[in-house]
């Protein structure tokens, strides 16, 4: 429960707009996925278990060790949103035994699947063509406004 407080996730969402606004501007941008080696997909994946801590994006934690790794950006969200694969799936599987418990709501089921899957392979789709073109510069400046929302409320609450 305490790792859920607004102040530790504004700082973690600000920590990580730092780095993330340091590696985009460091980055080498040089390398593709096919370039990948072992030792990138160690430190991408430890980059994604960094997520576990609320404040930390998953995609934005992978993709900024992927720029930290030479990637390009384009290449490095690729490989972001390939590593998260298994845990989306993984998640899925372990949620499969509710939707048995589902009685006569399959077709209601099967669409929320198939719109949600849609939607966030447009969502996808759109991000890694963004990033083709464009630093990280405008998700960072969200991780800052996120962060003051977020201490703006623990301050709040506090009062």
């Amino acid at each position: 429960e305490n790792v859920r407080q607004p102040w530790l996730v504004a700082v973690m969402l600000a920590c990580v707009g730092v780095v993330m606004l340091v590696a985009d501007r460091r980055a080498r941008l040089e390398r593709t996925v096919a370039s990948v080696g072992v030792l990138d997909a160690v430190l991408i994946g430890l980059a994604q278990a960094c997520a576990l801590v609320p404040g930390v994006s998953r995609s934005g934690a992978t993709i900024t060790v992927g720029l930290m790794r030479g990637l390009t950006r384009g290449d490095a969200a690729r490989f972001a949103f390939l590593l998260g694969t298994p845990a989306f799936a993984g998640a899925a599987l372990l949620k499969a035994p509710d939707l048995a418990e589902a009685n006569g709501q399959l077709p209601e089921l099967a669409l929320g699947f198939a719109t949600s899957a849609l939607v966030g392979l447009a969502a996808i789709h759109f991000l890694l063509r963004l990033l083709r073109t464009r630093d990280l510069v405008p998700f960072v400046v969200y991780r800052f406004a996120v962060a003051a929302l977020a201490l703006a409320i623990g301050a709040v609450r506090v009062a």
